[in-house]
């Protein structure tokens, strides 16, 4: 087969006008199957390339393999014409589909198992140029015309509208073309044909008057412009306001011309430029001129308004009040005074959580003097919180020997009377006993007891550190009452915030992350002289890593789990950390996540999506995955590099990036993020974006959430009633016949999208394999994937599909809002990730201490503080009307402790 040079130059050099990310790989094909067809087919080349091209491009970003044989094949010609051809004209889908199936011909392929091509059509439907609403206002307007323009209008009327008659038609008629019969019907001789038209009954009494005037040509009224009314002529105000239109000329309206083509221009009197703004101003007085509300005019421009200003228009005037608040104020030289209020709030706070009742049941009667009392001291390091930012215990006895007052000091249990500054000993040894009181916390609830400001040889801090992760009954005890102290500090900001209505809009998604809590405490290191090694005084905290490029910090990891949103319309509420957990950096990451949700499970909040990030996606099904979902929670996961891709199968199905998916998905599509780095993941391309989107349709179905022992039901993609793909393995295993072809009217979107011929074809191998051969997912409709199916593969298994729409969604959110409570802990105001403001050693201070910053950070969220005051002002729930009578007054005198009551609002900021 020889082609002429032409055809052959115009093969070789074609390329689409708008390429496609995938030309490049299949456009040596699409020559080669033009260039075999050209010599046979009555199309034009270039028609035939355009067409083979689209198809070459849509069946690559289907997932399909770049063979001939399957894109020409019936199934994939019809659904890329149902699927591939919406944004062209149905007609237009219509003539690319016979000439793909011409080519189909004209290279004679084998009928392999095809299904006979559903027949189509196109119908054209003809919508008229104008509306009833229309023709009256046309109408009504060529009535009020004056003398005979009035006439000749309503007669071109008649003949276009009674008529049907085309422009041209028009044109030629006279009044001699136009013929009274007996019965009053009218009738119109086209002039240079035998046609007659018949005019309608509505037009008949504007011909018949028209036909007593012979041999005269109908005349067009002409469009007349009545002299443009002048408008106000802003030359101190920039353009004309958009909503300001200039006057319409008299005539036809704009939308109603005969002549469609013909465009509206708006007069313009004077021209433009400064010539025209010159001849305005010749024209005589301007109109009295009203500038914009909220815009002020200044200065002469003002005053001489004929003149047109190029100065600036001043901005508005700077709002002093709001700036003087935002500067920063540098520290007094007295020490401040702290309201009663706020200690007082604090107090109420340690409460309501119960860890006074845990603490003192756990201390038990000691002997001795009582000394200061654990409460007091928790109630300053609040309140320095809130004060400095600092939970330290220095500026703690700071604040209470010298800026509390003396009812405050009486409320902690404190000697009311304060210790004399002058006096240094009396101040030391006030100092003594508060520091006596964290210490006697700290020990108490400590499994391994040792000197924490001692740095102990490696193998002896070793055996001290195995107290907190062996199973001592004691250890575990402690170690358990420990996490029960920090979530009681958590939640109790978070359950007045849900009993006051801000968390009426959280359904239930969770963010989880371990952020780093860097210690004041130097790593291990070997000693110089005898080169033993020396532990750290921090024995139990270890180097975290973070998964940028920051360097690794020495200290302990915090996993804290947030309340997340996915979607504005469910509502806003405000930034909270539902659960912490302190722990060794990179140990039991899965079961400190499980730590913290099982409390929300137990105050009745929702579950919904659970979003972690590749830290969890390690940990084992049993440590992670399976307990959360028991919780009632599903999972959103990512992965890494090397996790992406086919990751396994269970019964047959194959485990596609977390999801389980038919056996027969296309390689390209079951493969699409194999060896991707975090780069090409996170800004996918559009043939990544394309693959995605391909791939949903072969995934299997949810059929029945987990039973009481966690399996759930999953449904082949082509069973059911709306199956998601045609397969013809599954109908001749479960002997589905072909349902009778029915007419695809491709101008009904609808229909188009819901035709089976529009679905996704799975191609079974040729022959296939025999029905004993194949899996489990093939004979039925329906399997049961138990916990341990997958075995260590579980923990990859997640409820959203990997880099869908609604995964990407749902994920990125999440995630912002978890990086979100991270960095406002890690604020200006309140930084957690400094170790300066956490100078206590020891495993159980850091806890308590970190656990005091949450808690305080929270509390300021959920009140009127300065921290999140602006939430509280914006989205204010609904059921919670701002009154006077509601608003709590503190008086003037001494705070007692006792809440107030009614809505238990907070105190006012200091």
């Amino acid at each position: 087969m020889t082609l002429d040079p032409e055809t052959s130059a115009k093969i070789t050099r074609y390329r689409p006008r708008l390429p496609p990310p995938e030309w490049e790989k299949v456009a040596d094909t699409v020559r080669m199957l033009v260039a075999a067809s050209a010599d046979r087919s009555p199309y034009n080349v270039e028609r035939l390339l355009h067409a083979t091209a689209r198809l070459a491009a849509w069946c690559h970003r289907r997932g399909l393999p770049d063979d001939p044989e399957v894109w020409l094949r019936h199934e994939t010609i019809d659904a890329f014409v149902l699927t591939g051809c919406t944004d062209l004209a149905p007609s237009s889908a219509q003539t690319y589909r016979a000439w793909l199936r011409h080519m189909r011909a004209t290279l004679a392929w084998l009928e392999r198992g095809e299904q006979a091509p559903p027949p189509m059509k196109a119908p054209k439907t003809v919508s008229p140029p104008y509306s009833p609403a229309q023709l009256g206002r046309l109408r009504g307007w060529a009535e009020h015309l004056p003398g005979q323009i009035r006439t000749d209008a309503l007669a071109l009327m008649a003949l276009a509208f009674g008529c049907g008659l085309t422009s041209g038609e028009v044109a030629a008629v006279q009044a001699g073309h136009l013929c009274l019969l007996g019965s009053g019907a009218i009738v119109v001789t086209i002039p240079g044909t035998h046609r007659l038209i018949v005019c309608r009954a509505t037009w008949e009494d504007v011909l018949i008057h028209a036909a007593d005037r012979p041999r005269r040509r109908l005349r067009l009224p002409a469009r007349t412009r009545r002299p443009a009314r002048q408008e106000p002529v802003q030359l101190l105000d920039g353009p004309p306001h958009p909503d300001r239109r200039p006057a319409r000329p008299v005539g036809a309206p704009a939308a109603l011309h005969l002549d469609r083509r013909a465009a509206e221009r708006p007069h313009r009197p004077g021209g433009s430029g400064r010539r025209g703004q010159d001849k305005l101003l010749r024209a005589g007085p301007l109109p009295t001129f009203r500038p914009r509300p909220g815009r002020a005019h200044h200065g002469r421009a003002a005053a001489r308004p004929h003149q047109v200003s190029t100065a600036k228009p001043r901005a508005w005037p700077p709002r002093t009040t709001r700036a003087r608040a935002t500067r920063p104020r540098p520290p007094a030289k007295q020490t401040a005074q702290i309201p009663d209020a706020v200690t007082s709030h604090y107090a109420h706070l340690l409460d309501e959580s119960g860890i006074m009742a845990l603490i003192n049941d756990e201390l038990g009667p000691r002997p001795g003097p009582a000394g200061v009392p654990i409460r007091a001291v928790l109630v300053c390091l609040m309140v320095s919180i809130h004060h400095s930012g600092k939970a330290t215990l220095a500026e703690a006895w700071r604040l209470a020997a010298f800026c509390l007052s003396p009812a405050a000091r009486q409320q902690l249990g404190l000697d009311p009377d304060r210790p004399p500054a002058d006096d240094s000993h009396a101040c030391l040894a006030d100092n003594r006993c508060f520091y006596r009181a964290f210490d006697r916390l700290t020990t108490l609830l400590d499994p391994a007891r040792h000197d924490r400001r001692t740095r102990l040889p490696q193998h002896e801090a070793d055996r001290l550190a195995t107290a907190w992760e062996d199973d001592d009954p004691d250890h575990t005890r402690k170690r358990d009452l420990l996490q029960e102290v920090v979530t009681a500090l958590v939640l109790t900001p978070v359950c007045w915030g849900k009993g006051r209505g801000y968390l009426a809009g959280f359904r239930g998604d969770v963010g989880i992350d371990t952020t780093t809590a860097p210690v004041f405490a130097r790593p291990p290191r070997t000693r110089r002289s005898t080169g033993e090694p020396i532990a750290s005084t921090e024995i139990t905290a270890g180097w975290h890593h973070s998964a940028g490029n920051d360097p690794p910090e020495y200290g302990y990891s915090a996993t804290l789990t947030v309340a997340a949103r996915t979607r504005s319309v469910l509502g806003a509420f405000p930034q909270l950390a539902l659960g912490l957990a302190l722990d060794t950096p990179h140990k039991r990451i899965g079961a400190n996540a499980i730590t913290t949700l099982k409390p929300l499970v137990a105050l009745g909040f929702p579950t919904a999506f659970a979003v972690v990030d590749r830290a969890y996606t390690d940990q084992q099904p049993a440590h992670f995955a399976q307990p959360a979902r028991e919780l009632g929670y599903r999972l959103a996961l990512d992965y890494k590099v090397d996790q992406r891709g086919v990751q396994g199968s269970a019964h047959g199905a194959l485990l596609i990036d977390g999801s389980l998916a038919c056996p027969l998905t296309p390689a390209k599509l079951a493969t699409a993020t194999t060896g991707l780095d975090d780069a090409a993941i996170r800004t996918p391309s559009q043939e990544l974006t394309a693959l995605i989107a391909a791939r949903e349709p072969y995934l299997l179905r949810l059929k029945q959430s987990a039973n009481a022992g966690g399996a759930i039901r999953l449904q082949c993609p082509a069973a059911g009633t709306s199956p998601s793909v045609t397969c013809p393995r599954f109908d001749r295993l479960h002997q589905r016949g072909s349902s009778r072809p029915t007419t695809i009217d491709l101008t009904d979107a609808r229909q188009r999208a819901a035709h089976p011929a529009a679905k996704p074809r799975v191609l079974p191998p040729t022959p296939d394999h025999k029905t004993g051969e194949l899996p489990k997912i093939c004979h039925q409709h329906t399997i049961t994937l138990h916990a341990d199916d997958l075995g260590h593969l579980d923990k990859f298994r997640q409820d959203l599909a990997y880099l869908s729409p609604a995964g990407a969604v749902t994920y990125r959110a999440i995630r912002a809002n978890t990086d979100g409570i991270n960095g406002r802990l890690k604020g200006h105001d309140l930084d957690l990730g400094d170790p300066k403001n956490r100078l206590a050693h020891g495993r159980v201070a850091q806890t308590i201490l970190v656990a005091l910053l949450v808690a305080v950070a929270l509390l300021v969220a959920v009140a009127n503080d300065h921290f999140l005051d602006q939430w509280r002002h914006i989205h204010k729930p609904p059921d919670e009307p701002v009154t006077l009578a509601d608003t709590h007054q503190t008086p003037a005198g001494t705070f007692g402790g006792t809440p107030p009551a009614g809505q238990s609002r907070p105190p006012p900021a200091p």
